[in-house]
């Protein structure tokens, strides 16, 4: 539609010009690509220890990207949230039409974020050299990263005020954080709390990184498994496997979820412009 094509066209100008806001981000996820290179460099997955701790980066860098680039859309939709109301009310165009618009525009950025991330990231930890599992990586981070991006934007759209929706995402990053599988594995989360695991797009992230970086067909690696009193011998693969609680060849049905998580948010996002007015008057 022709409101469509305005809107777009309006909305990547003004991101285009915003460099507060996209420049900065973009910087910082530079930044912090580096500092968690640095954290895990070079780390040695020949032992048990060594395993969780490459775990634990991919989880840990996944998190800190999307919960960092959820915060920072807050502002900008709180932002364009008033100029919304005030084109609704003169019926300039379709709620829908700017709610659609706001979740295509930042798809770029999300994208060159999580790439100036990875770059040094990815090679400093010491993940395999491979151009396919770098950019699978890299595809796993960015559907992570628009999905909560994606709940950023509900947040701020069903919420009057940004120092009010600050708590509700706090408690979703916390959630996000403890029902992520690592600290916590999936396996021993209680039955009634699993829900929060399968709803977190963060360890669909996990999954998908981590299966693919220890996956092996023959001659697999092992390493000492200690499980309390008992130790063992058992293969990365398999040990990274039931670590996971997942199986090889799983990445695309990830991918399938991680995408279909980011549907159903920003269609969240769409009713909620729609249906929420915080404009009394």
């Amino acid at each position: 539609p022709v409101q469509l094509k305005a809107v777009l066209y309006r909305l990547f100008t003004d991101y285009w010009r915003n460099t507060s806001y996209n420049l900065v981000r973009l910087l910082i996820m530079l930044g912090a690509g580096i500092v968690f290179g640095l954290l895990w460099l070079q780390v040695d997955d020949s032992d048990q220890p060594g395993v969780n701790s490459k775990l634990a980066a991919i989880f840990m860098s996944t998190y800190f990207c999307s919960l960092f680039l959820s915060a920072a859309v807050l502002p900008v939709i709180y932002r364009y949230r008033t100029v919304f109301y005030r084109e609704r009310s003169s019926n300039t165009y379709a709620p829908w039409i700017f709610a659609v618009s706001l979740g295509i525009v930042e798809l770029p950025y999300i994208f060159a974020c999580c790439v100036l991330f990875t770059i040094p990231y990815y090679f400093l930890v010491g993940f395999q050299s491979s151009g396919t599992l770098f950019w699978q990586y890299t595809f796993a981070l960015y559907l992570v990263c628009v999905a909560i991006t994606y709940a950023g934007q509900v947040w701020a759209a069903f919420i009057s005020n940004m120092s009010l929706c600050k708590i509700p995402q706090c408690f979703m990053f916390d959630f996000m954080y403890n029902f992520g599988g690592v600290f916590v594995l999936a396996k021993d989360i209680p039955t009634p709390w699993k829900w929060m695991y399968y709803m977190n797009p963060v360890p669909k992230g996990l999954v998908a990184a981590g299966l693919n970086e220890y996956e092996c067909v023959s001659n697999c690696p092992s390493i000492i498994q200690q499980t309390g009193a008992t130790v063992s011998t058992v293969s990365r693969s398999e040990y990274v496997s039931t670590y996971l609680d997942a199986s090889y060849g799983d990445y695309w049905n990830q991918i399938g979820w991680l995408i279909l998580t980011c549907a159903i948010l920003h269609f969240l996002f769409i009713v909620c412009l729609q249906k929420i007015n915080h404009v009394k008057r």
